[in-house]
């Protein structure tokens, strides 16, 4: 398997997710954002990505809620929750910690296409992508605005071994 997608395929495989707009170019808007990737930045240094060890907490204790680490299985096929913060929790309904999006209480059959590409853009690409839209929102089923920033990890510097989300929800009506 290829290490990383070439900006070409990155693009491609983008332009293929339909229940958000994906970029791997145009941040999303939320300040929360720059925060954490500022933040990715300097713990990484020269390195292409941090690994989640580098990581205190601490650093960004406010942004932990909306927080969701996934585990990259294998050659980025399958993507397994490691740890959700609180308001993902709250938003999507469900703690799905240890769930893999293979699940089918996890992830809807017919919505698995477009959540794979998701994870699989974030775990190929060796950078931010975002994302933005509307999301269902499980306690009201209104579909309402979210944005996601999600940043590879890397324990091995060779390859995407975790990927980390950033969510910003709206809130609810």
């Amino acid at each position: 398997m290829t290490r990383f997608l070439d900006r070409d395929a990155a693009e491609t495989m983008a332009a293929e997710i339909s229940i958000l707009d994906a970029s791997i170019d145009r941040a999303a808007p939320s300040p929360v954002f720059s925060e954490f990737k500022g933040h990715w930045d300097r713990v990484r240094g020269a390195r292409w990505a941090p690994s989640w060890r580098d990581f205190d907490p601490v650093d960004f204790h406010h942004l932990w809620r909306n927080l969701v680490l996934w585990d990259v299985v294998g050659d980025a096929y399958d993507f397994r929750v490691r740890m959700a913060g609180v308001g993902a929790v709250e938003f999507f309904g469900n703690d799905p910690t240890g769930q893999s999006i293979r699940d089918e209480s996890f992830t809807p059959p017919h919505l698995f296409d477009q959540f794979y590409l998701f994870h699989r853009l974030s775990a190929l690409w060796p950078g931010p992508v975002w994302f933005t839209g509307t999301m269902w929102y499980w306690k009201d089923r209104n579909h309402i605005p979210i944005q996601c920033m999600t940043l590879p990890l890397s324990d091995d510097g060779e390859r995407a071994t975790q990927t980390i989300n950033v969510w910003v929800f709206e809130k609810p009506p």
